[in-house]
């Protein structure tokens, strides 16, 4: 915005600019895969990250899922054995990996380090934070969810037929909050203490996780 020649910019103008600039910061896709897995294989030899559905690791379709609406995607890592094979898929698909030293310690400290490398990397004015078992929600979802943070207060919850999932989308002003989280504590803790807005979608990938070895088969069959 242009401001006139000898002419002090009024309240709106300085709203006004400042509302074009952080509208042209990024909404960063935050992906969530530094859990162990203990009940897809208690060994750990093997990762659902790396479980083929329908031909493609169920990591690179969650990555594809937002990456086909967010220029960025962050996926939040943990060390294992499986981590080379997992960084080769997040880096095939196009996202930037981010190992989280403390994942042992919970979902909320692997939250709290992936907005930590958002704002380092991004400057982002928002995030949807989505979990890497959750490969099969639809890129119009996301899209949907982006839609509605236009504020950075705002937080948007994908709901289908009466039930909210994930991914949830975060204004910037509840990254403070996202970064305080710790433990085993995650984003619902915030969520429920604010008023979301629930975007009703037409997606039961939102509510479909795999934990085990039976809901990866199960969810197989369905495609």
């Amino acid at each position: 915005m242009i401001f006139g020649f000898g002419k002090k910019p009024s309240m709106l103008d300085r709203a006004m600019a400042h509302n074009d600039t952080s509208q042209k910061k990024p909404v960063v896709g935050l992906i969530m895969a530094a859990g162990r897995g203990e009940r897809f294989d208690p060994t750990g030899e093997r990762s659902k990250l790396l479980a083929d559905i329908d031909g493609m690791p169920t990591l690179g379709l969650s990555i594809s899922s937002m990456s086909a609406v967010l220029d960025d995607v962050i996926v939040v890592v943990r060390r294992s054995n499986q981590l080379e094979a997992i960084e080769n898929i997040i880096q095939t698909f196009g996202a930037r990996s981010v190992i989280c030293e403390d994942a042992a310690s919970g979902m909320g400290h692997s939250i709290a380090w992936g907005i930590s490398q958002a704002q380092a990397f991004y400057d982002p004015r928002g995030v949807v934070i989505g979990l890497a078992d959750m490969p099969f929600v639809s890129s119009m979802t996301i899209s949907a969810l982006v839609s509605h943070i236009r504020e950075p207060h705002e937080i948007a919850v994908p709901r289908f037929n009466g039930d909210w999932g994930n991914p949830v989308a975060f204004g910037s002003n509840h990254f403070e909050a996202l970064g305080r989280l710790n433990g085993d504590r995650g984003a619902r803790s915030i969520i429920e203490k604010k008023s979301p807005q629930f975007v009703d979608v037409d997606d039961a990938g939102i509510l479909q996780d795999i934990d085990t070895v039976q809901d990866l088969k199960r969810l197989n069959k369905q495609l």
